[in-house]
């Protein structure tokens, strides 16, 4: 039987509802389950379905000392070039031992050190994809993308939810040289669909 307006790049989340309920039927499309399932359970809301649709859920963090005068402490995230992923990365914790503007900037490289994300869901663990970056270096950032004044040895927490292609991150900057950053990230990371690399 053919379903009307099957949703085809939906695969993902087809091949994950089936197995989490069970499903063997193989003509059962995305709008019949959807019709059936929704009111009840919704499969994009639920971080178990995410592995089984596709998405492999992480989160990482650390502290990044600044040392000497004149150095200033960036922490953040990178995708690197040939993951064929898409990393979103959806809330930041950032925190200062004293109060000091800290400001977010884009990369098309990474900093000098990185670190392997975490897989939030432990029933996998990552190979590739996202990384947590950080250094303490003179070199300013270029075309600030946000900017906030965290209270003295308090944890802001920011949802801003940044999408990044391979080859691309960011990382957050403390404003005033020799201050100490603490940041943390939680996101997802996904294979890349055909035509969403523009």
């Amino acid at each position: 039987m053919k379903l009307h307006n099957a949703l085809r790049r939906c695969g993902g989340l087809l091949t994950g509802i089936k197995a989490m309920v069970g499903m063997t039927e193989a003509e059962a499309g995305v709008e019949r389950l959807g019709e059936t399932l929704v009111p009840v359970f919704n499969p994009w809301e639920r971080p178990e379905a995410a592995l089984v649709r596709g998405e492999e859920l992480w989160a990482a963090g650390l502290g990044q000392g600044a040392g000497a005068a004149g150095m200033f402490s960036k922490i953040g995230i990178f995708n690197p070039l040939g993951t064929n992923l898409l990393v979103v990365v959806l809330t930041h914790l950032i925190r200062v031992p004293a109060s000091t503007d800290v400001i977010l900037y884009p990369l098309a490289t990474a900093l000098g050190n990185t670190q392997t994300v975490v897989m939030r869901d432990r029933r996998r663990t990552l190979s590739h994809g996202a990384v947590i970056q950080f250094e303490a270096t003179a070199a300013a950032g270029a075309d600030a993308m946000f900017h906030i004044k965290p209270q003295a040895a308090e944890t802001t927490q920011i949802q801003l939810p940044i999408v990044l292609a391979p080859g691309t991150g960011f990382m957050w900057r403390s404003a005033d040289d020799a201050a100490d950053l603490h940041a943390s990230f939680a996101g997802y990371q996904r294979g890349i669909l055909p035509g969403e690399l523009l």
